[in-house]
């Protein structure tokens, strides 16, 4: 698996899209979405995960194939790679 440099970028949980009602929510650090690039993309499979890593495929729309992103949080945030697989 090769993978391009990290950078950082805004990600979206389903928590956080669900705040509004705690008990759909329930804490859920998946992520759903991510801006990268100034693109909004939209997680469309969780392929793996860890603690604190997501390996997910993403896209920009539904007219767009889908990549493999790994997404990263730490304590400054989030980082996003693209696997190139």
């Amino acid at each position: 698996m090769a993978t391009s440099t990290a950078e950082t970028c805004d990600v979206r949980t389903v928590g956080e899209a669900l705040e509004s009602d705690p008990a759909l929510a329930n804490g859920n650090p998946d992520p759903m979405a991510f801006l990268w690039r100034a693109r909004l993309y939209i997680v469309r499979n969780i392929l793996d995960r860890t603690e604190t890593t997501w390996r997910v495929q993403a896209s920009t729309g539904r007219a767009y194939g889908a990549g493999t992103y790994e997404l990263e949080r730490t304590a400054g945030g989030w980082t996003v790679r693209q696997c190139l697989d």
